[in-house]
Formats: structure tokens, C-alpha cells, sequence
């Protein structure tokens, strides 16, 4: 075990202590499932953002660079504000998903720029305009744009400010000297020409809980915020002399919501008397259920300014006298945990992108909770209302965890094959809660009693890619091997998987999911079928065998003979079933529509739906199967062609691996200059087309953002790069180079596969770094991005790129997604694979 102080903490018998408090706020609670009506169409309708700043949250809270406990009953976050802007800065904004041209989008800019694991340490940057921010200005270009123009982002509506650089550049840091000390501090950097005022107003407060009315902050002699909460121990929060302190009740504003009687004191309190100088909602007798430190300065150009706070137990010691040594050793203590886990030979550049994918998946780890039985009841206190809603049978479900979700805010929801891609990575950094994680999802409390894993909130019953076991699997072979936590996982994994076979398998053995994950991949939307006629998907076959292939190692490992005999003989089964989707003139795997007569319609989209297959590619060491001597038997019948081999490749492509693997590294087809494109640079010239029930349907290759609305316009997978399908393929031939004969494969680029894989790699790296031109070409063609040091100090981690330019596209904090970078960097340095952090190619 290796031996940083993050090392000794995460294995120490103190770390649950250490994680019970984090940044674990999102970013966004409003216009969220949870925070919706059931029976509400649009949610962001029903939660809008202007109510944000006045009505309570049912189930979560947000923040800018939030903390709180995991059970959230005692929350801690920072707001602005700036003297131009006509309400505080307490949350990012964005756009909802109707107002985007290209979706929900939020519109600022920060970065998560340190973290580390045990929750000890937290870092992150914002840089907040010293302008009044153009809230309204942002909503109506976006409005008034098509899906075929760009979206107008804030730097399009402030030119000349961050030109100038009239911004404070902001950094929040969060430490703890023990597991339950925080120490906050925020520093404040005026980067304009002039002189400008800054507040600074940290708020500490306890969610709305009807259930529990006495918990109260109260001021205390020594200048002291008292928490008091009868499930918890007395609490202390230490300012310093120069804040001004207000309290009031977290409460809706009933009054400016919808207009009935005034409150006494109500959640907007603050914003009132620093914004509008009116006490009137605030608590004069100096206690309530939120007290905000305020405090002012005029800063001075180039001028830093820098505040600190302390929280923790009334029992500890005042933590500020010794903060300044606790944050330079924390500091020390992340640089020496990080290089303890890169390869020696990565350079700055990419150690850099690798260590800000980690941070931003250790600050996406959120307090969820949500109880789907109670929240199908809100509004009557009965069922009723939500009758016929496709959550009521997933009532069982009940959340109250720790959760790793794609983007704190524009995705802060559990989405299960989100996760599973994130707890990979996690796992290189932080195996503990990558395996917590896996098994959270197994648990009663989440699996459906028939097996189902939920999908997504809202959707939880819409089938994803089935690629739970892949990540356990991952986990295992990654971190340590460790036998106990398969033992835990694989019952739970067999129900799924015969869930997955009695739900989604046809007649003709191949199986349907319909969503399966690739929006709008497919030439018509696989959920809204032509009457008559089922859908039989390539992806949807290839995930499962690849799930079958997943468990018959893990029965091999297990040393369950009779389950590993029964998994070959599904994987064989659905091996040989795919093979009627196998278009012998095209050479590709399409999905096919089947009428009510069992004839066959392709669809003819040359895309990873069609490559998806090949991920169900494993190499099996014939040399350890004495625990399972009949599955040996069986898997050395299928190696007769060289009985001298210890090593037997398994794919669910059989022979047509070859020509697959001439379209993915054909620079025509998928291989772009950044990764592997999601649709083939064929159907640029040659549109996917179909007629079908006097219906016409097209597919084209749409290298950038979606041309269309289709599952709400904000993602588009008809060209552009997704970083974990390209992790995923990078592996299935990684399993082809170790299982086949160097020389089975070549092409005119490529002498190898070998050659190709690493190829590949260095595409992918090259969205990030800085290439031969000085620029990052996920910043895209924004000059000032380009060209000015500051945006390039720390990366953006957005869900998607521009296949041939490789801008980022999309969410731009989707590190549950794009993380994924940082395991490909991994592999890159296990497999010796030398790569270039000053070219793209």
C-alpha cells in the first residue's frame, strides 16, 4: 500500500468520519425531477429559476461551492455580489432545457480544480463579473437562435469585460484539520484596470424540516454562530470580527411567490437587505435557521483579499488560529498523493488534465436523497394524483446517500451507466467508494425486486446500457482484486442479467432496449416505433454480451463452475443470434425494424450502435481455470485451432472483427483527428435514408451540435466524440491486440493494432492539450480562450467534442462523462504508451 497521508486516511478506520462532511451541494436543485410536480410535464417549469432565491427545496439544496453533511441537515455555501447586479450571486445561472437553442446550459464560468478523495481538501475557481451580469440578455439571444447556430455563451454577451478582465477571480478552498473541522476560506483577486467592491457572504443553514422545528443558529457571546439540531451534537461556526451577521428563517417567501400573507422571515431575507437595504425579513432578535456572514471591500486593481472561516463541534478548539499551516498541508499532502499515482513518464500537461478530471469527480459525489413512494404523493398526500406514473412501480425506492452523478449542475441526478463510467475512473483514485457505489446500486433500496437496476430520475425504469458489471468488473481488475467485493456484488449481477434475458430478449434471440442511452443515434426514435413493427438492436445485443462475458470471468474467479458453464453457453447463444444482424455486403452490424410477418428492415447507419458489439471482447488465461475444471473443458474445445495458446479470445464478432476494425481506424469512416466519431464521416455525403409506412426518415453526420429536438436537443451522437465509448473501445482492442497475432491486422496507416490503439490514445489526449499551434482545442475558436493564459490554467471537462475540430460541445462540468479521460491516461502509461502533449495526432 503506498503511503501519502491521503493514502493512510483513505484506509484508515476514520474514514467514514472523514466523508461525512464535503462539498456534497450541487450546483442546481431547481428545475429538477425531484423538485417537480409527478405529474408535471417540465419540470423546469414547475421549479423555474427566479423562485430559486425564494422557495424552499423539498429533497436537496444548491450552492456555489456548497458543503454539507451526507444526510444534508446542515448545509454551507457562498453568494456574491458585486454592487451592479440586481440580486445576490447565490447559485450559477443557466439556461433551462426550452430556453437553450441547444438545451440547458449553464452560463458561467468556473472550474473544479482540486480535491481529494477522503474529503479532506477541496479547491475550485469562479471568476465573477464586475459588470451586472446579463441574465435576461443570455435568455433572449438563446431564445431567438436555431439548433443549426451556436449558442450564445456569456463571453459573447461580455466581450469587453473579460477582454479587460473586469472580473473578480475567486478561489474557494475548503480543508479539515480533523474529520469533523472545516476550514473555508475564500480568496478574492480584483483582475480589472479599476478599483471595485466586492461582498463576500458566506450562509450557513439548516434545510427546511417540519419535522424538526427546534434546530436553531443563534449568536454567541464570543462572536461565535451556535448550531443547535436534536439529531446532532452542538455545532460552532468561527467568523472573524469583520463580518456582519443576520439571521432569519429558511422558509418560502410565501408572499412573493404566491402572493398570500407576508412571513415573518423568510429564505430571501439576505438578498433583501444587502441587494435593497430592507431588514424586513430578517430575525432582530439574532437567531433563525440561516445566519449569513456578510462582508465588503473595495478592491484595489491587482488587490487580494481573503477571508476565513471555521465550522465544527463547540467541543473542538477554534480552528482559524491554526488555518494557514492546515491549508499549505493539505496543499502538500494533494501534490504528493497525485504523483504517487501518475506514471513517472506523463508530462506536466498531462498530469494536469488527468489530476483536474479526479478533482471534478470527487466534487460530483452529491447528498441524494429522494423517496419516490413519498414524492408520488406531494401535493394530496395520496397516490392518486400519480396513478398512472411510469415511476409508481419503483416505490420501493428510497435514497438517502452519497452519490457520484454526472454534473453538479446540469445533470445533479442519479443516472446509473453515468455512474458506472465514473466509479471506473474513481476507482484509480478513491476504490473504496468506487466499490460502495457499485454495491449502492445493488442494494434493496435500489434494485426493483425483479432485478431492473433504475435507470435515471424520472426515467428509472428506461433500460440503459447494461454495463454494471463491465464497471465491477473494471473495479476489481484495476484496484486490488479484491475477491470479497465480487462475492457481494455477483448474486445481485445474476438477477439483473436474468432480468435483462426475461424483459428485453426476443424470439429470435436478439434483444431490444429501445433509449439504450445514444439519444438520437438511431434514424428514427427507438421509443416511438411505427405501429407493427419491433425494433432488434445491435447495441442492445452487444451490451449483454459483453455482461455475459463480464460474469463468466467473474464465475471463473469465483471458482463457480456450473455458472460459468451456463454463461458461455448464453454468450455463445447471443454470439451466434447477432449474426443476423451482420450485413455481409456492407460488412457492419445494423439494428433492423421486424413487422408482425418476422421480415427484416435494416437500418442502415454506419454507427457505434453497429460497433457496439466489439466491446464484447475479452481475453480468457486458459492457465487459471483449475477451479472450474468443466468451463476449462469447454473454453479448450473453442481454442482448437491452437491448442499451444494460454491465452483464448472471446468476441462476440467472431471473423467480422477485422473488417470492424477497418472502419473504426479508417480516417474516412470513424477515425477523426480527436477519438472515434460516433456516426461515420460516410453518411456526410451519403445520408443515412429510410421509407416505411409512406414515413421518410434521414440520418446525416453532424460532427458538432444536434441538428434536431429529439430527447431535448442537448446532446448529439450523429458525429461527435463521447469519451467513454472511446474508452471502451480502446479497451476491446487492447483485448484484440493481447489475443491475436500482431501481424492478423494492418492497414495503410497502421503497421498493427498495437499502433492503431495508441494512435487513438493520442487523439483523444490532444482534445485537452496544448498542441503544436499553443492552443486547446476543446476551447474551440474563442480567441480570447486561446490566447489568454487564465483559461488555460485548468481544464473544462464538457460532455462531448466537435469530431474535427474537438470542441467541447455540451455540459461544460460533465466530469462524470468526460473524466474518463484521466483512466485512458492510466492505461496509456500501464500499457507504455508514449504520448505527445503537443500534438493531436
Amino acid at each position: 500500500m503506498k503511503q501519502t497521508a491521503e493514502h493512510q486516511r483513505l484506509h484508515s478506520d476514520q474514514l467514514a468520519q472523514w466523508r461525512r462532511w464535503g462539498c456534497y451541494l450541487g450546483d442546481r436543485a431547481w428545475g429538477t425531477i425531484r423538485e417537480s410536480a409527478p405529474t408535471s410535464a417540465d419540470p423546469w417549469a414547475t421549479f423555474p429559476w427566479e423562485q430559486a432565491q425564494q422557495r424552499v427545496y423539498r429533497w436537496t439544496e444548491d450552492g456555489i461551492a456548497g458543503w454539507c453533511d451526507i444526510q444534508q441537515q446542515i448545509c454551507h455555501a457562498i453568494a456574491f455580489w458585486n454592487e451592479e447586479d440586481d440580486r445576490l450571486k447565490e447559485r450559477f445561472f443557466g439556461l433551462s432545457n426550452q430556453e437553450g437553442n441547444h438545451g440547458e446550459d449553464v452560463k458561467e464560468y468556473y472550474w473544479y480544480i482540486e480535491a481529494l478523495p477522503s474529503g479532506a481538501y477541496y479547491r475550485m475557481r469562479y471568476l465573477y463579473p464586475q459588470v451586472a451580469f446579463p441574465y435576461e440578455r443570455l435568455r433572449q439571444e438563446n431564445k431567438l437562435r436555431s439548433q443549426s447556430e451556436p449558442e450564445f455563451c456569456l463571453i459573447d454577451a461580455l466581450p469587453q469585460t473579460f477582454r479587460e478582465q473586469r472580473f473578480f477571480d475567486i478561489t474557494i478552498e475548503y480543508t479539515k484539520p480533523a474529520p469533523d473541522v472545516m476550514l473555508c476560506r475564500i480568496s478574492a483577486v480584483n483582475r480589472g484596470p479599476d478599483p471595485a467592491s466586492l461582498h463576500i457572504v458566506p450562509k450557513l443553514w439548516l434545510p427546511c424540516n417540519p419535522e424538526i422545528a427546534q434546530a436553531r443558529i443563534n449568536q454567541h457571546a464570543d462572536q461565535a454562530i451556535v448550531l443547535q439540531h436534536p439529531n446532532l451534537e452542538e455545532y460552532r461556526w468561527w467568523l472573524d470580527d469583520a463580518a456582519t451577521v443576520y439571521f432569519n428563517d429558511y422558509q418560502s417567501n410565501t408572499h412573493a411567490l404566491y402572493d398570500q400573507a407576508k412571513p415573518a422571515s423568510a429564505k430571501d431575507a439576505i438578498q433583501r437587505m444587502i441587494v435593497y437595504g430592507k431588514p424586513d425579513l430578517l430575525n432582530s432578535e439574532r437567531h433563525g435557521t440561516q445566519a449569513s456572514a456578510h462582508y465588503q471591500r473595495m478592491l484595489e486593481p491587482g488587490e487580494t483579499w481573503s477571508i476565513t472561516l471555521g465550522f465544527g463541534p463547540s467541543s473542538a478548539a477554534n480552528p482559524l488560529a491554526h488555518a494557514d499551516e492546515c491549508f499549505l498541508q493539505r496543499q502538500a499532502e494533494a501534490d504528493e498523493f497525485y504523483r504517487s499515482i501518475s506514471h513517472s513518464s506523463q508530462q506536466s500537461d498531462l498530469q494536469l488534465v488527468q489530476r483536474a478530471a479526479f478533482a471534478g469527480l470527487n466534487w460530483n459525489k452529491l447528498a441524494y436523497r429522494f423517496e419516490v413512494e413519498e414524492w408520488l404523493a406531494t401535493g394530496t398526500g395520496e397516490h392518486s394524483e400519480a396513478e398512472d406514473h411510469p415511476d409508481k412501480e419503483w416505490g420501493h425506492l428510497r435514497a438517502n446517500d452519497l452519490v457520484s452523478i454526472p454534473d453538479r449542475w446540469e445533470f445533479p441526478i442519479l443516472a446509473t451507466w453515468d455512474l458506472d463510467v465514473q466509479i471506473v475512473t474513481l476507482g484509480l483514485v478513491d476504490p473504496a467508494f468506487a466499490k460502495a457505489q457499485a454495491l449502492l446500486l445493488l442494494n434493496e433500496r435500489y434494485q426493483h425486486p425483479n432485478g431492473a437496476i433504475p435507470a435515471t430520475e424520472g426515467a428509472w425504469a428506461n433500460p440503459h446500457p447494461p454495463i454494471h458489471g463491465w464497471a465491477i468488473w473494471q473495479i476489481y481488475h484495476l484496484c486490488d482484486q479484491d475477491d470479497a467485493f465480487l462475492e457481494a456484488a455477483y448474486p445481485s449481477l445474476k438477477r439483473h442479467f436474468s432480468w435483462w434475458l426475461r424483459e428485453h430478449r426476443q424470439a429470435d434471440g436478439l434483444f431490444t432496449g429501445c433509449f439504450m442511452g445514444m439519444d438520437n443515434i438511431s434514424l428514427l426514435d427507438r421509443q416511438k416505433l411505427p405501429k407493427g413493427y419491433r425494433l432488434v438492436q445491435a447495441d442492445a445485443t452487444g451490451w449483454l454480451a459483453q455482461y455475459t462475458l463480464m460474469l463468466l470471468k467473474m464465475a471463473i474467479v469465483l471458482g463457480n463452475d456450473a455458472d460459468a458453464c451456463d454463461f458461455l453457453d448464453e454468450f455463445l447463444a447471443i454470439r451466434k443470434a447477432l449474426n443476423t444482424l451482420w450485413d455481409s455486403k456492407d460488412r457492419f452490424f445494423y439494428d433492423a425494424l421486424v413487422d408482425e410477418k418476422d421480415r427484416y428492415t435494416s437500418l442502415k447507419v454506419r454507427s457505434l450502435v453497429g460497433l457496439v458489439p466489439l466491446l464484447a471482447t475479452t481475453v480468457i488465461d486458459l492457465t487459471s481455470l483449475s477451479e472450474v475444471p468443466k468451463v476449462a473443458a469447454h473454453l479448450k474445445k473453442l481454442n482448437q485451432a491452437d491448442d499451444q495458446s494460454e491465452q483464448l479470445l472471446l468476441t462476440a464478432v467472431g471473423q467480422h472483427w477485422k473488417p470492424l476494425i477497418n472502419a473504426l481506424f479508417d480516417e474516412a469512416e470513424f477515425l477523426s483527428p480527436y477519438g472515434i466519431r460516433s456516426v461515420s464521416l460516410v453518411h456526410a455525403e451519403y445520408p443515412a435514408q429510410l421509407t416505411l409506412e409512406q414515413e421518410q426518415y434521414e440520418l446525416s453526420y453532424e460532427p458538432g451540435e444536434a441538428p434536431d429536438r429529439m430527447f431535448g436537443g442537448n446532446s448529439n451522437w450523429r458525429g461527435p466524440i463521447w469519451l467513454p465509448l472511446n474508452q471502451l473501445l480502446l479497451e476491446a482492442v487492447h483485448n484484440l491486440q493481447s489475443g491475436v497475432q500482431q501481424q492478423a491486422w494492418h492497414s495503410n496507416e497502421f503497421a498493427n493494432l498495437t499502433e492503431a490503439r495508441n494512435s487513438l490514445i493520442q487523439r483523444l489526449v490532444g482534445i485537452f492539450v496544448v498542441n503544436e499551434q499553443g492552443q486547446r482545442p476543446y476551447l474551440g475558436n474563442q480567441a480570447l480562450f486561446q490566447q489568454e493564459s487564465i483559461w488555460h490554467e485548468h481544464p473544462w471537462f464538457h460532455e462531448y467534442f466537435h469530431a474535427e475540430t474537438g470542441k467541447g460541445l455540451g455540459a461544460s462540468h460533465q466530469h462524470g462523462w468526460t473524466a474518463s479521460i484521466a483512466a485512458i491516461i492510466h492505461c496509456a502509461g500501464l500499457w507504455q504508451v508514449e504520448l505527445n502533449s503537443s500534438s493531436t495526432a
